[in-house]
């Protein structure tokens, strides 16, 4: 006797991903990522500037916290305006619909298990990557009231949205300059003049070419951010493997290391408002480099998430924030 259960393509693929083991889940989302790199988009290169500050990052509808790790790139792949995430459940909760056409995203999380050693016969904690459904707000028929409650929340956790306004071609940036000198300050890091930009571990310090050598200002500051995010991993701070001279170029670490400090530099690029694009001038050679990088570690765009995170958070001396969760009263 089998079994019988509902077995629509929804339910398969939601059970699916229930019983993926870590290394299953690794290579779904780094085909996610590899897919996106082929079709020619560039997941952490994103336009920040359509919206700018802490507004353009996914954000979650229950916590009011923005997405970190992986999230953060898996779920601005989507393509959505809103940087709202919701439930089904939280969704109708809250008065809401799916549209017809809505298809849920992954959103992928830790989930810790205590188990006893057979051998040892200790306690150990087993890490496992589990997963739930979740969909952009713009997918959803919401009462127009709870609409204008999620704008008005967006505003107090991240701002006011941020106008752009023509620039000078190699003026400083006043936001990415206040960001980037409160960390080396904070942080006794001297940045050097430079033909090339480069973070020397052995010596602590960062080297750049003077700002007028660059195409642009948002180039420059992109440029430092990277380098910033490398210096997180120096021993006396964050203490990253990969960080050091020790580990040529082509080793799963310095891969590892490179990504986390691109995507650290684009998150420090999105908090500030400004466009990440013309550092990415040599696209086919970079998409070809990580696409080698991402088909030979399939841990490396995770591993990489969740420490370009932390870099960031460490350089702008802050933890993500959200608020307590909004419910409805009951009738």
């Amino acid at each position: 006797m089998t079994e019988t259960t509902n077995t629509t393509p929804q339910n398969r693929n939601r059970t699916m991903a229930k019983n993926m083991s870590n290394n299953e889940m690794y290579d779904m989302i780094t085909d996610r990522i590899i897919k996106a790199l082929e079709g020619d988009i560039i997941p952490w290169s994103k336009p920040w500037a359509t919206e700018g500050g802490l507004r353009c990052f996914p954000r979650s509808v229950s916590t009011g916290k923005m997405y970190n790790g992986i999230n953060t790139w898996l779920l601005g792949l989507m393509g959505y305006n809103s940087p709202w995430w919701i439930t089904e459940g939280q969704l109708t909760k809250r008065g809401g619909t799916l549209k017809a056409d809505a298809q849920p995203t992954q959103v992928v999380f830790w989930k810790f298990f205590k188990t006893e050693d057979k051998t040892t016969k200790k306690e150990r904690t087993i890490p496992m990557l589990r997963c739930f459904e979740a969909y952009n707000i713009e997918q959803c028929n919401l009462p127009e009231a709870e609409l204008l409650k999620l704008a008005k929340r967006l505003d107090k956790l991240a701002g006011k949205k941020v106008v752009k306004t023509d620039a000078d071609k190699n003026a400083t940036i006043e936001v990415c300059e206040a960001t980037i000198r409160a960390y080396l300050d904070g942080q006794s890091l001297t940045v050097s003049d430079a033909p090339s930009a480069f973070y020397r571990p052995v010596q602590d310090t960062l080297h750049m070419p003077t700002l007028d050598t660059f195409t642009t200002s948002e180039h420059y500051y992109a440029t430092l951010f990277h380098e910033a995010v490398h210096s997180t991993g120096h021993e006396s701070r964050l203490n990253r493997k990969g960080i050091t001279d020790k580990n040529g170029m082509g080793s799963p670490e310095y891969a590892r290391e490179e990504l986390t400090a691109e995507l650290g530099a684009s998150f420090l690029c999105g908090v500030t408002g400004i466009d990440t694009k013309p550092v990415t001038d040599n696209r086919d050679a970079y998409i070809k480099g990580w696409l080698k990088a991402l088909k030979n570690d399939n841990k490396c765009i995770m591993v990489a998430s969740g420490k370009a995170g932390k870099a960031s958070d460490y350089i702008l001396g802050t933890s993500p924030e959200g608020d307590i969760e909004y419910t409805p009263k009951k009738k």
